[in-house]
């Protein structure tokens, strides 16, 4: 999975950097400039653009979960670990003497 990262990264690289830097304010053909001139700059930004939209893109659906979700298992007084079985409310009603934070 790691390679895989890294394989997508050097391609948009190598495509980025065949732009020119103002691709997008100066028309191809009065450049005079060519990819194997020395003085050539390449669109290095394209790639960190494309990056920076696609994780804000993806950090939505993240935003929607909670910021705690709420415990599965809980031990009850002797020390076993109850399932479904249990109600939650049977749990909460032998725990309410106990200083337990129940706001989860």
């Amino acid at each position: 999975m790691y390679g895989i990262g890294t394989l997508v990264g050097f391609f948009v690289s190598s495509f980025s950097l065949t732009l020119w830097v103002d691709f997008y304010r100066v028309n191809p053909g009065i450049t005079l400039l060519s990819q194997e001139h020395p003085a050539w700059v390449g669109a290095w930004w394209l790639g960190l653009s494309c990056c920076a939209v696609f994780l804000l893109v993806f950090s939505f659906p993240i935003l929607g979960f909670p910021m705690r979700l709420p415990k599965r298992f809980a031990e009850n007084e002797s020390g076993r670990v109850r399932g479904k079985n249990e109600s939650d409310e049977s749990v909460l009603k032998k725990q309410k003497g106990n200083d337990v934070d129940h706001s989860y």
